[in-house]
């Protein structure tokens, strides 16, 4: 029900379910899983911190991303110097409703189109993989990708971490695999 929920929400076809919305994280809370995370609230929490960082005079040439699960929150991204970092984490961690962070912002340029393009193929392929894996929770599973480095965020068992984990590492292009799992007993 869960997915079926996500694909409309999305666009009302799975083709665009997988390729509009590969960075997207609004879904239903799964009612199979204890302490399942309020999407609702991530999905605000994560569109208001990236209104945040995206109009902000404090970051020139900087291309932060803010994308949250289960009330934690990732940034990754490029940042000019380790004052925009700081300023960066700062306000996430001002933030209500945020009870962890994971800072992951390089000093370095933003990334181009063709590397952003990149990325969100990446997302897709890994999204895809995950869908189509029995015994993964696909959509208790958040991907994030930035400069092919693919982040995995859920609440998940330590087999469904292992074969998401996998999945993730077999898609081409991809540099890295990070996961910022919690993990159910």
């Amino acid at each position: 029900m869960r997915r079926l929920l996500t694909i409309l929400l999305c666009s009302g076809s799975l083709l665009g379910a997988v390729v509009g919305c590969a960075n997207s994280s609004l879904t239903t809370p799964d009612k199979s899983t204890p302490d399942a995370p309020a999407s609702i609230d991530d999905s605000s929490i994560q569109s208001k911190l990236s209104y945040k960082y995206s109009n902000s005079d404090n970051f020139p040439d900087s291309n932060i991303y803010a994308d949250v699960f289960n009330r934690t929150l990732l940034l990754t991204g490029q940042v000019k110097d380790q004052a925009q970092k700081d300023f960066a984490e700062n306000i996430a961690r001002g933030y209500p409703g945020v009870n962890k962070i994971y800072d992951y912002l390089e000093f370095r340029l933003p990334a181009s189109f063709s590397a952003k393009s990149k990325d969100s193929m990446i997302t897709t392929q890994v999204k895809t993989q995950l869908f189509g894996e029995p015994g993964v929770p696909s959509g208790g599973i958040k991907v994030v990708t930035t400069n092919a480095v693919v982040y995995l965020m859920g609440v998940v068992n330590q087999n469904q971490a292992e074969s998401a984990t996998r999945i993730a590492a077999s898609v081409g292009g991809v540099d890295k695999v990070v996961t910022l799992f919690e993990y159910l007993n």
